[in-house]
């Protein structure tokens, strides 16, 4: 509690402490915005010019060199299916109607199932969802550790300082 007082009282020194210095005006040439104020120094700041950069982007450059292609009826021309084991009928109809399936799995991460791809030797298909979760899996991770390690013992403190302080006025009243 006293540490978070501190602070406060901290930035609110701070805060009274800043002023807004008067800006040089056209009719004083010469008048630096610090000679009203006792034993300041004057600061220059370089000013940071922004460069813009066109970026050499163009569809029409990007052509697929794919050509298009149709699963035969018996799946003959698809190189790795027994690699998946068996497929039902409906996902064998998906697969000629559609070139691909979607199977549900039980996989708790994304990334087990690249692992599982790569150990198999089966390319993966890679999302920018799988992207999003790991970015979510870092965020999760550094928000857990933040509460466990730092706001835990503040609010730990806070909540004692705030029973002594309770039964402090209860007795006095």
């Amino acid at each position: 509690m006293k540490r978070f007082l501190l602070i406060i009282i901290s930035l609110a020194i701070i805060l009274t402490g800043c002023t807004k210095t008067p800006a040089i005006s056209e009719e004083e040439p010469g008048k630096s915005p610090t000679d009203d104020i006792p034993n300041a120094q004057a600061v220059t700041f370089q000013k940071y010019e922004r460069k813009t950069v066109d970026v050499p982007y163009s569809p029409s450059k990007f052509e697929s060199n794919v050509a298009p292609y149709k699963v035969n009826d018996d799946l003959s021309n698809i190189e790795n299916l027994s690699k998946f084991g068996s497929f039902s009928k409906e996902q064998l109809e998906l697969i000629m109607k559609n070139n691909f399936v979607v199977n549900p799995d039980k996989e708790e991460q994304l990334f087990y199932i690249y692992e599982d791809n790569q150990y198999k030797e089966i390319p993966s298909f890679i999302t920018t969802d799988s992207v999003l979760q790991v970015y979510h899996i870092f965020y999760d991770y550094t928000l857990r550790t933040l509460e466990n390690e730092k706001l835990l013992i503040l609010l730990e403190q806070l909540t004692d300082d705030m029973l002594h302080k309770s039964i402090e006025l209860y007795n006095k009243i």
